[in-house]
């Protein structure tokens, strides 16, 4: 289960979800009365995690025949993200890294990515020892078909 509803009806995130989640609250008094709200269930990184995808809605979103993922990291509370080295496997009969992959970069200069070697994954390693990045950096997109 990707929510759990404790029995004073307090609703607590357990995980992501790849689809919206319809929360219904009916009174107990009439429960003709009532009312729906849809939302995306989308957690975000621990400390010391890394997290794929979009940070809000649905986790992961794709047009047409591309999907891309955004590359956060969270940096432990006092603490400052130096380096890194982040790899990503999946089904190569759904998605591919080769073709018309592609890595942009956001808050981070210089990563480095390796895209296609194997078509069913892809990676991406930078290091700066000077980097004054804290909380949650955001290394980049890639977009896979």
């Amino acid at each position: 289960s990707t929510l759990d509803v404790s029995a004073s009806g307090e609703l607590t995130l357990l995980g992501n979800s790849p689809e919206t989640i319809d929360l219904t609250s009916r009174l107990k008094c009439d429960s003709t009365i009532s009312h729906t709200l849809t939302v995306a269930a989308n957690l975000n990184p621990a400390e010391g995690d890394v997290d794929f995808g979009q940070p809000t809605g649905l986790q992961f979103q794709q047009v047409g025949d591309r999907l891309a993922v955004g590359v956060r990291i969270r940096v432990p509370s006092g603490e400052r993200l130096i380096n890194f080295q982040v790899s990503a496997t999946f089904d190569g009969t759904m998605l591919t890294s080769g073709g018309g992959a592609s890595y942009v970069q956001a808050s981070w200069d210089g990563v480095v990515s390796t895209l296609n070697d194997p078509p069913s994954s892809f990676l991406l390693v930078a290091s700066d020892d000077k980097s004054p990045l804290r909380g949650t950096v955001d290394v980049g997109t890639v977009t896979l078909a």
